[in-house]
């Protein structure tokens, strides 16, 4: 309950409440205004008594504080709802009579109601709202809180708050605040200008301010001077203000009262057990200190603040703390000061106490330590260098060897090149020492000089096949040898092989076997590359053995393996030349007067071609007992449609290069007409002449001497067949014949190529660019005749199908896209100008831009038809699908189809159809 004394020491019940907060009105001063945390009372005091003024104030919230305006009004703190501003309409709220003439308004945070407390002061009759975001008042006509400056920028940004605010009686505000150094109790003197400058009065930092619930400044009338009452936590407090005069602080120590290293062992116990009179020196591994130190200012021990520095490892000192001691971990090398100082409740800084010590480096970071580093880097740099000078001599090493390579590489490039052109100069001349003993071989020769011939011929297939291993030898060492392999049956390609030596074993008087345990054995091989291994191998053979000897061929299924075995019984090979019997140009005997003949490539380039199949040769051999070469091919499963590919293989190896049979020429072939006009185009003299002298009995023969002047000829003549070589000057075959193909008024003839390059890549690449037909030097006249009268025949059998048609089908007539689009142009010039009776073949001729001559011919060429021919045809043609059709009369479609006179329309219908156009439309 709450309870009022009257003068007359009698106590009186004023209200039931535990606790209650009392504030006099500054406006009248027997009003009492009363609240606790569950109501709200205004009194006023009338004879010695305090009455009611209302019973009940309706608020029914905590309530915390409250504070009256200069207007009356009130401002009501509640704990957590916000202010109640209390107005009424009779001027000051206790001026009141009832309640109807109160009004209460709650602001909140949604109202603008700044921080999370609110505690209201008067200050100079207006209220201030301290919240801890700074001190505000209320603006009456805004009606918000702005902040207020009345206390100094401090309280008004938030720096100080106001945790308590009370007024003495001569005007002084005295005012308990946050500061951020802890609580401060201080006065705020009035200005000039209106506003107050509050300063904290040191005598209270004795006290513990954390703790203090209230203060009340009061004038005692018998001392007659200001009093100061602090409650706290620890009690009721009077405090006296001092004069103004000011005594000079008084000086305390600060000192350093332990020092710890590594947590357990004492290093300095303090001026009354150590001494310090030199540095103290500290290993590396005590390097852990721990700093213990104590003020002498005893006001109020536990609020001394200390300050410290470690010169070496700190550049300033650190914040003001209450801690008395400091911990240093992992201090490095070098020499320390510890200082620290200290600072009493009222500000006052006391003496600086200093320790100082040395850390010693660690071993490995002594200065003996450090030449021992410098002399290693100076061996790492010694050994860096001889690395680097090796990996540069290794470097000019590897350039020269690059360089090397590249010349060599240079080298190679330049030998296959040279083989290529040799291999065209060697071809050429035997393309004509092989023509000539061709041709000039007949039954009526005299055997002496039939003899004589077989002879040159022989050694010539014999140069012929020396160069071609030449070239394989080139290309296999430049890599530019490609294996097509495909899957046979090895037994009976070795067997046909093995058959064609026969009747030269028969001339030897040696036995010649071959043995096979099975009748297929698939293997996946290039045929022409495998002929040239074992025809190698077979030849030496037959070379090396003599009179009654034998030779024998053995081939069997060895797991994944399928191995041959060549042996026979020769003179042997001895020990010491065994080793080198596959290297290049290696002959056993290489004496002038050697027995047999030898290149000493054909073993080189056997085992060349055997590795490029993915299989191995070996040899063994005896000095007059025999020499026995062994062959092993990766084997493949064995499967029906393979048997049947196996089987099937059929290889004819020429027997020119054993026995250099010759063979007679075919006779009674028709001769085709004198009309048709070849073109050869070939830089060599002798061989144009070769190839005139074969074929100018039957053909006209036209000639040029290089690709340029081959294909301005053709232009010209538009020939019925051109043969030409590769390699020429100014324009190669190639190209030629892309020229040929690319042209509408040359692209239907026929191209036959001569060459000396027999490689597959070659021959696809002249069939891409158009050529009908390749053949490789040395040809055979014969064959060159025949391929020539194939073609022509084949041109002709097409012309004699379109002789008589009027119907012209492009796509029929060739598959040449060329030709097929000249012909889609001549016959759409014709249908476009069917009515005009002056269109004539010098008109179509000039429509595809040629002349009449080389019209007529490609036409012929082509459909068998010169160019007025098929212009009549057409419109005849065109004249009797309109007759069918009933379109007209027989004089409108005689102009339609361009004939100025109906007679001669006439004769040219009945003589194309056997009828006239009157019979023929009756039919029709």
């Amino acid at each position: 309950m709450t309870f009022s004394i009257d003068r007359n020491l009698k106590v009186h019940k004023l209200f039931d409440t535990n606790s209650a907060y009392l504030f006099q009105s500054a406006i009248d001063s027997n009003v009492i205004y009363a609240l606790d945390r569950t109501g709200f009372w205004m009194f006023r005091y009338e004879q010695g008594v305090l009455r009611p003024i209302i019973e009940t104030i309706p608020i029914d919230i905590e309530l915390e504080s409250l504070a009256e305006d200069g207007d009356g009004s009130l401002w009501v703190q509640t704990y957590y709802e916000g202010l109640y501003h209390v107005q009424s309409s009779a001027g000051s709220v206790f001026s009141s009579t009832n309640l109807d003439q109160i009004t209460f308004t709650l602001y909140d945070k949604e109202k603008g109601l700044p921080g999370k407390s609110w505690p209201v002061y008067t200050i100079d009759g207006k209220t201030r709202l301290a919240s801890e975001e700074g001190l505000f008042r209320f603006e009456h006509k805004s009606k918000t809180f702005i902040p207020d400056t009345l206390l100094g920028k401090e309280f008004a940004n938030g720096t100080y708050a106001v945790a308590g605010l009370k007024k003495d009686d001569h005007g002084v505000l005295w005012i308990w605040a946050k500061t951020p150094e802890g609580y401060e109790l201080g006065k705020a003197i009035k200005r000039d200008d209106g506003t107050f400058r509050w300063k904290a009065v040191p005598d209270f930092r004795r006290l513990d301010l954390n703790n203090v619930q209230t203060f009340y400044p009061e004038y005692d009338e018998i001392l007659k001077k200001d009093i100061i009452w602090v409650s706290t936590n620890d009690g009721l407090f009077r405090y006296e203000p001092k004069d103004q005069t000011e005594r000079p602080p008084a000086q305390f120590g600060t000192f350093i009262r332990r020092v710890v290293v590594n947590q357990d062992s004492l290093l300095y116990g303090g001026t009354a057990v150590s001494k310090r009179e030199k540095p103290r020196m500290l290993t590396s591994e005590n390097n852990n200190l721990l700093f213990r130190f104590s003020a002498t200012s005893y006001d109020r021990t536990e609020a001394n603040q200390f300050q410290y520095q470690l010169d070496g490892y700190e550049k300033t000192w650190s914040p003001w703390t209450l801690e008395v001691q400091k911990a240093y971990t992992n201090l490095s090398a070098g020499d320390y000061v510890f200082r620290v100082r200290s600072k009493n409740p009222y500000g006052t800084i006391g003496t600086t106490d200093s320790f100082t010590f040395k850390v010693l480096p660690p071993l490995y970071l002594t200065w003996w330590a450090y030449a021992i580093y410098g002399l290693i880097l100076l061996l790492f740099l010694f050994q860096v260098r001889r690395w680097e000078l090796k990996r540069v001599n290794k470097k000019h090493a590897l350039q020269l060897q690059l360089t090397e390579f590249n010349k060599l590489k240079e080298l190679d490039q330049l030998k296959s090149k040279f083989f290529a052109n040799i291999s065209h100069e060697f071809r050429t001349p035997l393309t004509l020492i092989l023509g000539q003993l061709d041709s000039v071989q007949s039954p009526r020769l005299h055997v002496q000089d039939m003899g004589k011939l077989q002879v040159a011929y022989r050694n010539a297939r014999r140069l012929l096949r020396l160069i071609n291993e030449l070239l394989d030898l080139s290309k296999l060492e430049a890599g530019g040898m490609e294996l097509r392999a495909e899957r046979h049956n090895l037994v009976s390609f070795l067997k046909n092989l093995v058959s064609s030596f026969e009747s030269t074993a028969e001339q030897k008087n040696v036995t010649l076997n071959f043995l096979s345990e099975v009748d297929i054995l698939i293997v996946k091989f290039e045929p022409e590359k495998m002929e040239k291994i074992f025809y190698n191998l077979l030849s030496n053979a037959l070379k090396f053995t003599g009179e009654n000897g034998f030779v024998s061929v053995s081939i069997a299924q060895q797991q994944k393996h399928v191995k041959v075995i060549v042996t026979d019984s020769g003179i042997g090979i001895s020990a010491t030349e065994l080793p080198h019997i596959f290297d290049r140009f290696y002959q056993v005997d290489d004496s002038q007067t050697r027995e047999h003949e030898g290149s000493g490539i054909g073993l080189a380039l056997a085992k060349e071609l055997i590795e490029l199949h993915g299989g191995q040769i070996s040899v063994t051999s005896e000095e007059k007992a025999g020499t026995s070469f062994t062959v092993l091919l990766p084997a493949l499963e064995t499967k029906e449609k393979e048997l049947e590919i196996g089987s099937d293989l059929e290889h004819d190896l020429s027997k020119d290069d054993m026995n250099a049979e010759f063979h007679t020429p075919v006779s009674g072939a028709p001769s085709p007409s004198e009309n048709e006009i070849i073109l050869i185009v070939e830089d060599n003299t002798d061989v144009r002449a070769y190839i005139r002298e074969q074929l100018e009995e039957n053909y006209t023969i036209v000639e040029a001497c290089d690709g340029q002047k081959g294909l301005d000829k053709a232009l010209e003549l538009i020939p019925d067949l051109i043969i030409t070589d590769v390699m020429m000057p100014k324009m190669d075959g190639y190209q030629l014949s892309q020229h040929i193909r690319d042209d509408e008024k040359t692209s239907h003839i026929p191209i036959v190529m001569l060459t000396a390059r027999a490689d597959i890549d070659d021959k696809i690449t002249g069939l891409k660019t158009g050529v009908d037909s390749y053949l490789i030097k040395p040809f055979n006249a014969r064959e060159l005749k025949a391929r020539i009268r194939n073609l022509i025949q084949q041109r002709r059998d097409l012309r004699e199908r379109f002789r008589e048609a009027t119907i012209i089908k492009p796509s029929e007539v060739s598959v040449t896209p060329v030709d097929q689009l000249f012909l889609e142009n001549v016959i759409s010039s014709i249908e476009n100008n069917f009515s005009n009776e002056d269109f004539s073949v010098e008109s179509l001729a000039s429509s595809v831009h040629m002349s009449v001559s080389q019209l007529n011919r490609k036409l012929g060429a082509l459909i068998d038809q010169p160019g007025g021919q098929l212009i009549r045809s057409m419109r005849l043609q065109r004249a009797a699908d309109l007759l069918k059709q009933d379109a007209a009369t027989i004089v409108e479609i005689c102009y339609q189809v361009g004939f100025s006179e109906q007679s001669t329309f006439t004769r040219a219908f009945k003589k194309q159809f056997g009828v006239s156009p009157r019979e023929y439309k009756k039919t029709g």
